[in-house]
């Protein structure tokens, strides 16, 4: 049935954004601890994903366009699939930024705070994987799981306010601020502007 292989691939497109989110904290950790190479192969797994994930992306799409008898709107899960995409556009740029950060070692100081900031980023990935694999069957239970995107989310935005705090307090030069700006503003922004899915 056409549903049938929609959802399949819809598991498979979600899979993909935490795949990738996963990633990204394992990359982010490891430039905490000083292991660059570690952090940057994670990130090229990141940058990996995106680019599997445009194939599932024009399979859902062509999914949609043949008339899957789905729970929702065709253009719900069109905005759904594009916000999903969002998400995973926005790990790819992080991912690169990440690579650039060979020659701009991250400040001791801010490490403990990049750590909580993984953390955060991982159990806001979690919780939107969840939302993702029950809101068809259970939506109330869906809404709960994004609501507590939510919360995680703008505990990542005071986090990230704070890192550029501390950053500013270092006398840090601006290129080394602006670099780490990108890095870390990003991970609300995964989960930011994305009304659609959460």
């Amino acid at each position: 049935m056409k549903e049938e292989k929609f959802y399949t691939i819809f598991d498979k497109h979600s899979n993909s954004v935490f795949e990738a989110l996963k990633a990204l904290c394992i990359s982010i950790k490891e430039i905490c601890k000083g292991n660059l190479n570690e952090a940057i192969a994670s990130a090229q797994k990141v940058i990996d994903f995106e680019a599997i994930d445009d194939s599932l992306m024009d399979e859902l799409k062509e999914e949609l366009f043949k008339g899957a008898l789905l729970k929702y709107s065709i253009e719900d899960y069109f905005m759904l699939i594009e916000a999903i995409e969002r998400i995973l556009d926005r790990c790819e740029i992080v991912a690169r930024h990440i690579i650039l950060l060979e020659n701009f070692p991250l400040p001791k100081e801010i490490v403990e705070l990049g750590l909580k900031m993984s953390e955060t980023l991982f159990e806001a990935s979690k919780s939107f994987n969840e939302a993702l694999k029950i809101f068809s069957e259970n939506f109330s239970k869906a809404v709960e799981k994004a609501k507590k995107v939510r919360e995680l989310r703008d505990t990542m935005i005071n986090d990230e306010f704070n890192l550029i705090k501390k950053l500013v307090n270092l006398n840090a030069d601006y290129k080394t601020i602006m670099l780490y700006k990108d890095v870390f503003f990003s991970f609300s922004k995964n989960f930011r502007n994305n009304n659609e899915c959460c």
